[in-house]
């Protein structure tokens, strides 16, 4: 089986668009578990 280019950049294109959903995901979990702690620190 060949690979053509066009078939590699449709993988990259793949790749990027999922790797930016788990980044995007993983952000905003992180900015969630952020505020959960800030809001923790000033009821202290």
């Amino acid at each position: 089986m060949r690979f053509t280019v066009s078939h590699v950049n449709e993988l990259q294109c793949k790749f990027k668009s999922k790797s930016n959903l788990f980044f995007s995901s993983f952000m905003a979990s992180i900015t969630s578990l952020t505020i959960k702690i800030i809001v923790l620190l000033k009821k202290l």
